[in-house]
């Protein structure tokens, strides 16, 4: 995980059962969309563009 100027840049594996209970609710359904679309890496970007089946939040 790694923050950028406007948002943060994640790496879709899978976190350990121990991380992953620290997560916010909705950040895994957004990882596991990426590696369900092939994607390694996934940017939240409050300027970027949406996608209807996953949750946006007001920065």
């Amino acid at each position: 995980m790694a923050p950028t100027q406007y948002g943060w840049f994640l790496h879709t594996m899978t976190p350990p059962p121990e991380a992953q209970r620290r997560l916010p609710k909705e950040l895994p359904p957004i990882l596991a969309f990426g590696r369900d679309n092939g994607c390694d890496y996934v940017l939240l970007d409050s300027d970027g563009p949406t996608e209807d089946l996953l949750p946006t939040f007001p920065w």
